[in-house]
């Protein structure tokens, strides 16, 4: 959205001039204000501005360079030490999760899923088999749709309770 200065400063909840001071470190201006017309801004500019030198009520001068008085080289050692601190503390709570059974690994968990869609794949070609000597020369149809319907959920709970043991035998090996 464009707006002007004054609509700008209604915006942002701050004077005119310190709209003129913000331009002046660097804010940026899409048509800069002639004899006669007004400074034109984009909102949306004006606020990625904003984020970018953090610029907030509790903060309005915001992060500029200039106005760190220490050398920028222990200001960048500084940030990767935090990001180092930060990437440790992480790895150490990942590795504890795994300790706690927290997580898993992809490859366990793709393995695990493959096996499961397996053992559902021969389950299920194998339900005709199963299911036809219960409904052969069978003419009620409820009655062969409660057999089957009885023989798929029979097969589901089957699958179930395998999930079940296999979910306990993991957490009872860690």
């Amino acid at each position: 959205m464009i707006v002007n200065r004054a609509q700008l400063a209604e915006i942002l909840g701050i004077s005119g001039p310190t709209v003129d001071a913000r331009v002046e470190r660097g804010m940026p201006i899409k048509t800069k204000g002639k004899k006669g017309q007004q400074a034109e801004f984009e909102t949306a500019d004006v606020l990625d501005w904003h984020v970018k030198h953090r610029i907030t009520k509790e903060n309005p001068r915001g992060i500029f360079a200039e106005d760190q008085h220490d050398d920028p080289a222990k200001n960048s050692n500084r940030e990767l030490q935090r990001r180092k601190l930060q990437a440790e503390t992480e790895s150490a709570e990942i590795d504890l999760a795994k300790k706690k059974g927290l997580v898993v690994l992809i490859e366990d968990a793709v393995a695990t899923i493959a096996d499961a869609v397996a053992n559902l794949r021969a389950q299920l070609l194998n339900l005709p088999r199963r299911t036809a000597p219960l409904v052969v020369g069978e003419t009620d149809v409820d009655v062969i749709k409660e057999t089957l319907d009885r023989e798929v959920n029979e097969l589901l709970q089957e699958l179930h309770n395998e999930a079940i043991r296999e979910a306990e035998a993991l957490r009872t090996s860690d």
